[in-house]
């Protein structure tokens, strides 16, 4: 009789280039261990869930797959997740958020595996150069004011190409409205987190006027034009991080993440070009963006234990090391970076940041309520910053509408 295949789905990461040979090696080893062949496949985050779907009402399911954090309810309503079992090894979860969302209807439906948030970067070499420190740009106040110092600062010294203070795009996806919801809650619209509809009600429009009204300001002040915003995302990221060409940039954490893993194991020499932050407070304290990933079994497997030992196997300390020295993402459980950085006060900064962080809600109807929001943040932004509509009109043709769509699908569910 032939070995067991597993079949794994993966969320790829396409600027790795070294991650299929990484889990090539990885499983091949594994699956030495177990005894059993794993094909495992890396799909890419943009069209997953329509791929992970189908493939979960085939009649060839993976057995092992990633989910984004938000996705949890709406698979495990519908009846995809095999609950973990209460024999899988014991671990501590990063952040009590991440734990929760593991819980679906009181059953433990998925394990807590790669932590994602945003932090608020500045360049070194430009803190320097400007005398800058934190109180400098702690709030959104001081922000704006500091990077209208900046633009002026550098347009002074007569570069064809002075740095610009920020680097921030307004994009129709997902990551505008990450980037957005921690000033969002701080200027006071709480109707997400509570998903209280409707979400953009009249009695919230002095908000979201002066939220958006900052906004303005805030991209005229480090001059991000119509060409800025038309790179693509990386290219920016390559900017900031690679080229200095911007002071202050809102960002994921893997440079950070890679840079102390260079300092300590390769280059003892090198220098962390940049510094992490708290995201500047708006009028009120908030709580950061919190995400990321997280393992599951398919409830129609027909080798699950073999599936949850796989499992046991990528939450391991080992596991965890390796895949953060080699992209930079980090464990959504204290094992791996955390542990060899325990002592390290970037990476308590870090963990205090995640642990403080706010996921959005755990309803199975989120998925097409996010898509909702992030295309009407991202619109009105767009059309009020550089097509110079009125707010007015904006709010109606564009934030009333997005809320009869949300209601449409809230309704649909609960029919």
């Amino acid at each position: 009789m032939g070995k067991k295949t597993i079949k794994i789905l993966m969320l790829s990461i396409s600027a790795i280039r070294n991650f299929n040979s990484f889990y090539d090696a990885f499983f091949d080893r594994i699956g030495k261990r177990l005894g059993v062949n794993i094909e495992y496949e890396a799909i890419s985050w943009t069209h997953s869930i329509d791929t992970i779907s189908k493939r979960l009402k085939s009649d060839n399911p993976p057995d092992l797959f990633q989910l984004g954090t938000t996705w949890i309810p709406a698979y495990a309503d519908m009846g995809f997740l095999d609950p973990v079992p209460k024999s899988f090894p014991k671990y501590e979860p990063l952040a009590d958020w991440f734990e929760d969302i593991s819980i679906f209807e009181g059953e433990k439906v998925c394990l807590p595996w790669i932590a994602d948030t945003y932090m608020f970067f500045a360049s070194r070499s430009h803190l320097d150069q400007m005398g800058l420190k934190e109180e400098d740009f702690s709030t959104t106040e001081d922000l704006l004011k500091t990077c209208s110092q900046i633009l002026r600062e550098h347009s002074m010294t007569g570069s064809s190409e002075p740095s610009l203070p920020l680097a921030l795009q307004i994009r129709p996806d997902h990551d505008t409205l990450n980037l957005f919801i921690p000033w969002l809650r701080s200027y006071g619209l709480n109707n997400i987190d509570e998903l209280k509809l409707p979400i953009f009600a009249r009695d919230n429009r002095p908000i979201l006027f002066e939220f958006f009204d900052y906004i303005k300001s805030l991209m005229e002040a480090s001059h991000l034009d119509r060409g800025i915003m038309a790179k693509p995302g990386y290219v920016m990221n390559f900017e900031f991080f690679l080229e200095s060409k911007y002071s202050f940039s809102i960002n994921r954490t893997w440079k950070l993440i890679l840079d102390m893993y260079r300092q300590r194991d390769i280059d003892q020499n090198f220098s962390r070009t940049h510094a992490p932050f708290k995201i500047p407070t708006g009028p009120s304290p908030s709580a950061p963006f919190a995400g990321g990933s997280m393992l599951c079994v398919s409830s129609s497997s027909k080798n699950k234990a073999v599936a949850w030992a796989i499992a046991a196997e990528l939450l391991s300390h080992d596991h965890y090391n390796s895949r953060s020295l080699m992209c930079g993402d980090l464990p959504g459980i204290d094992r791996g970076f955390w542990q060899e950085f325990k002592d390290d006060p970037t990476a308590k900064v870090l963990r205090s940041h995640i642990q403080s962080a706010k996921p959005y809600p755990q309803i199975p109807t989120w998925m097409p309520i996010e898509n909702i929001l992030s295309n009407a943040i991202c619109d009105f932004a767009w059309n009020y910053i550089y097509e110079g509509k009125s707010f007015d009109k904006l709010y109606t043709d564009i934030l009333v509408n997005a809320d009869k769509r949300i209601k449409s699908v809230c309704n649909y569910y609960w029919s």
